[in-house]
């Protein structure tokens, strides 16, 4: 066999076998479906639509993440005081993940096994994604999103 043949073979195995990794791991991310709730009103279903838009900008790792999710789904919710009057938030949406049993402990936060996590999208003076646990946090992969605290969102 000539060194051509050789280097293409060995290439061809290293491809092969990168492949097979990638296929061990999950393969390549898929995009997670979030289906707004089929009891959303028709006059508030734009808005939690983009609610999931802004959502997804906000939360880089949430396909990368979606093999831990059985299931997903955005709703509208109360507006309650405090979101009044800590963001002056004027229409709220929620994004609902929960996440599978096998899901992993995640380093320095806990256990995300079987948690539902719930992160609120809010429009108004301070527009902003918040989400109540670390683990959830956590998903998301975004630098700055920490429980109970506003993560300003451009464009809400």
């Amino acid at each position: 066999m000539n060194s051509k043949r050789i280097v293409l073979v060995a290439g061809l195995l290293v491809a092969v076998g990168a492949l097979g990794a990638a296929t061990l791991r999950g393969g390549r991310p898929s995009t997670l479906e979030i289906p707004v709730d089929v009891t959303v009103v028709p006059s508030a279903r734009s808005y939690v639509e983009d609610a999931v838009a802004a959502f997804r900008r906000s939360c880089p790792g949430l396909n990368r993440n979606a093999r831990i999710v059985e299931w997903a789904v955005a709703d509208t919710t109360e507006i309650y005081p405090y979101m009044v009057d800590h963001f002056g938030w004027t229409r709220v949406a929620e994004v609902r993940l929960h996440l599978s049993g096998a899901a992993p402990t995640i380093k320095g936060v806990g256990v995300a096994a079987g948690h539902t996590c719930y992160y609120l999208v809010g429009s108004g003076a301070r527009p902003g994604l918040v989400v109540a646990k670390g683990v959830c946090a956590a998903v998301c992969e975004q630098p700055g999103l920490a429980p109970d605290q506003l993560f300003p969102m451009a464009g809400r």
